[in-house]
């Protein structure tokens, strides 16, 4: 059974009982872990990753996190068959229905394939013996980590895609000179995830400020104007790019200049 993630690692009673003293190892480096995550989510940390991609980067691309053996899983949608009405019963081994057959379709989650999948700063690709999958980070619309998988959703993709079978890889991390050791699972992913996809959002809104033309024509040919940044950014969320927080934040910076 898979069991959603809360966001935070740490309750706030939790963390006012560290922040008071006298707290355990554990809830030491559940607290670094969290400082750890917060750092990932706004671009200030990332991975150590120690093994090769098992796939071919393109130029200037950079792997993040590699998760071996993992279970490709989607929902497909099962129709059951049931009969409404009455059952008569006409002798002792003869029945039937006065109802008509009625069709009740649900989804269930069924195992496509099973690989590596790999997050790089530019995508996410699963390899699998029977399908590899590879989409842009800007394509994704929503992640839901839990406690040994992640879901998956994105614009170009009807159905979400289900990564099971995480955690059993771990990374180091290291904050204010303590050495941790944490489990890659679907929530420490999330992290990963959310923060380049904030970081390839922001990067994104003004690629006439980082061309050397934009840079000799002048202020407002290098960034444009901010009602034209704003608008950018509106497209950007109406198509999923952005979430309705970062837009919020994003929208902020610009009018604060």
């Amino acid at each position: 059974m898979l069991h959603r993630f809360q966001k935070e690692v740490l309750t706030p009673a939790e963390w006012a009982r560290i922040a008071a003293g006298g707290q355990s190892d554990g809830e030491i480096a559940l607290a670094d872990l969290q400082l750890f995550l917060d750092a990932v989510l706004s671009g200030n940390a990332r991975l150590a990753v120690s093994q090769d991609a098992p796939v071919t980067l393109k130029r200037g691309e950079l792997i993040v996190a590699v998760c071996c053996e993992v279970t490709l899983r989607e929902p497909r949608t099962v129709t059951h068959g049931v009969y409404g009405g009455p059952r008569i019963r006409v002798s002792r081994s003869l029945s039937f229905n006065l109802g008509a057959f009625r069709a009740a379709p649900h989804e269930e989650l069924r195992n496509v394939d099973s690989g590596s999948f790999v997050l790089t700063d530019k995508r996410y690709i699963f390899m699998g013996s029977k399908r590899t999958a590879s989409a842009n980070l800007s394509m994704i619309v929503g992640v839901e980590p839990y406690q040994d998988a992640i879901a998956i959703h994105r614009s170009n993709k009807q159905r979400m895609e289900m990564f099971c079978g995480l955690g059993s890889e771990q990374f180091s991390f290291s904050i204010e000179g303590r050495d941790h050791a944490a489990a890659l699972n679907g929530a420490v992913l999330a992290y990963l995830i959310e923060g380049l996809v904030a970081a390839d959002a922001a990067a994104a809104l003004t690629p006439a400020a980082r061309s050397p033309r934009g840079a000799r024509g002048g202020g407002a040919a290098r960034a444009g104007s901010t009602a034209d940044e704003i608008e950018k950014l509106v497209k950007l969320r109406d198509s999923g790019d952005l979430t309705v927080a970062e837009f919020a934040a994003l929208k902020a910076k610009l009018i604060s200049g």
